[in-house]
């Protein structure tokens, strides 16, 4: 999660915030880096309490960025993993899956 070095440059295509690609560039980034966390940590489910402390940990490295005003591409990595992790969260929680098959998602 914090490999910085195989990071792909999105931020290259969102200059300007009106850009209409900006969701789906910034959901392929999310679908790659959460494939990538797959890959390299398998899919077991955590509890609470470690996605507490995962996310917490990318949290802090995405306030690191953003208070010494780190390059946008560095910024944008952790948005990226943020988002990820949240994700992975929802997709492997039990109580979480339940709760997303119970609501209609638009």
């Amino acid at each position: 999660m914090g490999d910085r070095k195989n990071w792909t440059r999105p931020v290259d295509l969102l200059q300007t915030p009106a850009n209409p690609n900006a969701r789906l560039l910034f959901r392929g980034a999310v679908r790659n880096e959460l494939d990538r966390a797959y890959a390299k940590h398998g899919s077991q489910y955590w509890s609470k309490h470690e996605f507490w402390g995962i996310i917490l940990e990318e949290i802090d490295e995405l306030w690191d960025d953003i208070k010494t005003d780190a390059d946008p591409d560095m910024v944008m990595k952790e948005l990226v993993q943020v988002a990820a992790m949240c994700l992975r969260f929802a997709e492997t929680n039990p109580d979480m899956i339940k709760e997303l098959n119970r609501k209609r998602l638009p």
